[in-house]
């Protein structure tokens, strides 16, 4: 029981570092925070950022080979006849 009560007020200088963290980054306080996530199903919000990351790196990964077709297709365009002829 007194370790409890000596860990008390550690825990809550710890909160309170949490808190002021928080408002500091993201301009709201804990109990904000708190409010607005009151409700939501944590294991659900986890499996949805799961499949955002997931989502995100199939992006990733398509922009990244278009980008690739891109610059294959200017480095094409820069060696053809095309790009040698005079403009008008």
């Amino acid at each position: 029981m007194e370790t409890d009560s000596a860990r008390k007020p550690l825990l809550s200088a710890r909160i309170a570092e949490i808190d002021e963290q928080l408002v500091r980054s993201a301009a709201r306080p804990i109990a904000d925070v708190l409010a607005e996530v009151e409700g939501h199903d944590m294991a659900a919000t986890a499996a949805r950022l799961t499949e955002v990351g997931a989502t995100i790196k199939e992006y990733e990964s398509a922009a990244e080979t278009t980008y690739d077709q891109l610059l294959e297709a200017n480095q094409a365009f820069d060696g053809s006849d095309a790009a040698k002829a005079p403009s008008n």
